[in-house]
């Protein structure tokens, strides 16, 4: 699955070494992965999550509050084939992509999501790259996941084969709605708004909601971390959340994930270049 991001020619792993047909090299890091930023883009490029919100995550998802939306990827995801999980993060939703005779790529920017993802799941392959340059081979993959994670749609298009699957997923009106009622004067629900909606074909649209009790001010503050809230939210926001203590917080964990059929042939795409 895996392209040169040099020159775009199929990359093969032997041993802790990545190699191409003209002989570019990417040797793996200690923990797993590969980093596959192009040469030029890597100062460039976002760094994209820190350390903080992805070590936040991983607590936070290893309670299992999100349980449903893995259990759904899961059941959404099936049979053989190839999958890219783009904007993987810290590997939690990855492995519920992992499957018998399956081969799965995650994909971040963010190289401490990626770190603690590649020994999480040992039968992925992980790399630190960007949405808008992934190195993935041209009509490779079976199915195109995006979790909660930036849409390329020429990328996406470019490395899911002709008549594979693109799965998005977007939060929903009321997801983390107790959180959110906390830290802003106003609640506004979130737009659903999916990105490829009005370009592809719709095979399947699920939604996953559940009532969730963060059970104190640790796994508030785990909320508060792993969210971009941490830095959009109001200055004040920061006091409120530290005045919720043991109580702990009510709110909503709300996901709506929308299967596409990528197209048999070649459709025009508006994202950037």
């Amino acid at each position: 699955m895996l392209a040169c991001p040099v020159c775009r020619l199929p990359l093969v792993a032997c041993g802790r070494v990545f190699g191409c047909a003209t002989g570019h090299r990417f040797d793996r890091a200690r923990e797993g992965y590969v980093n596959l930023l192009r040469p030029g883009r890597a100062r460039r490029a976002r760094s994209g999550d820190d350390g903080t919100m992805v070590r936040a995550r991983r607590s936070f998802l290893a309670a299992g509050h999100y349980g449903g939306l893995r259990s759904a990827l899961a059941e959404v995801v099936t049979g053989l084939g190839t999958v890219v999980d783009v904007g993987c993060g810290e590997g939690t939703f990855t492995a519920a992509l992992v499957g018998p005779d399956r081969q799965v790529v995650g994909v971040d920017i963010s190289r401490p999501a990626v770190r603690l993802a590649a020994p999480l799941v040992p039968e992925a392959t992980f790399a630190v790259a960007s949405v808008q340059d992934l190195p993935v081979l041209a009509g490779a993959c079976d199915w195109v996941v995006s979790v909660m994670a930036p849409v390329h749609e020429a990328e996406f298009l470019r490395m899911a084969r002709p008549g594979g699957h693109i799965v998005v997923v977007v939060p929903g009106a009321d997801h983390l709605d107790g959180l959110r009622r906390l830290l802003y004067a106003e609640y506004r629900p979130h737009d659903e708004a999916v990105p490829l909606a009005d370009r592809l074909e719709v095979v399947e649209r699920r939604r996953v909601r559940a009532a969730v009790h963060l059970a104190g001010a640790d796994e508030v503050q785990q909320v508060w971390s792993m969210t971009p809230y941490r830095w959009a939210a109001p200055v004040e926001a920061a006091a409120r959340l530290a005045d919720v203590g043991a109580a702990g917080l009510d709110v909503t964990v709300d996901f709506l994930v929308t299967v596409f059929e990528a197209p048999l042939v070649a459709v025009p795409t508006t994202g950037p270049a």
